[in-house]
């Protein structure tokens, strides 16, 4: 009657640690064979020989043409309802709707451009596609690979840290580790980040 979900068993970021929790999903395979499981990991982790389990191994595969397209209209579709069901003014509300519809088209259209293959590869991956209807209908698609990891970044480290916070309105986990660190701001991080990744 349970399914046990273990996401980003690649992300624990102590090797020993990793291992333990490597031999305890063994542990609890041999004693509790019949209970599912389902444990996810970058594939070149995995490949590297640290991470095997006595499971069924699978390769998740990019979305298809027809899953992205699929994924696209339904974003605009729940985002037009949002629009919708919020009070306001009708004729905003309106006009709010033709954005959204011109969004759609825009980002359907960049990922459909045979120029920019990039952006096709790039909208097999979820996490991505998500990331790239948000910041198309925010502020426009950037026009590079690297201008959309970078506005990527910035969504998933500043923003969603910030959606995060809780009620009290106490700084972030975020700034509370900036802070101590003597960062002064954000963009000291940016700059610190991009050396470090380069």
């Amino acid at each position: 009657t349970a399914l046990i979900l273990l996401d980003g068993l690649d992300e624990v970021p102590d090797k020993s640690q990793r291992e333990k929790i490597v031999k305890a999903i063994k542990r609890f395979c041999e004693s509790h064979g019949s209970v599912p499981m389902i444990v996810t990991c970058r594939e070149l982790p995995y490949r590297d020989g640290s991470y095997q389990l006595p499971l069924p191994k699978f390769t998740l595969v990019p979305l298809s043409k027809a899953s992205i397209d699929a994924f696209v209209q339904r974003w605009h579709d729940e985002l037009r309802w949002v629009l919708e069901a919020a009070p306001g003014d009708p004729s905003k509300k309106r006009d709010m709707q033709e954005r959204v519809s011109a969004k759609q088209h825009d980002l359907q259209r960049a990922i459909d451009d045979p120029t920019r293959p990039e952006l096709r590869k790039m909208a097999g991956t979820p996490l991505l596609l998500t990331m790239m209807a948000r910041l198309n209908y925010q502020s426009g698609l950037p026009g590079s690979r690297a201008g959309l990891y970078e506005e990527s970044i910035k969504v998933l480290l500043y923003e969603w840290e910030t959606i995060r916070q809780d009620d009290s309105g106490d700084d972030t986990d975020l700034e509370k580790l900036m802070r101590r660190a003597g960062f002064e701001n954000l963009d000291r991080l940016h700059t610190l980040l991009n050396r470090l990744a380069y």
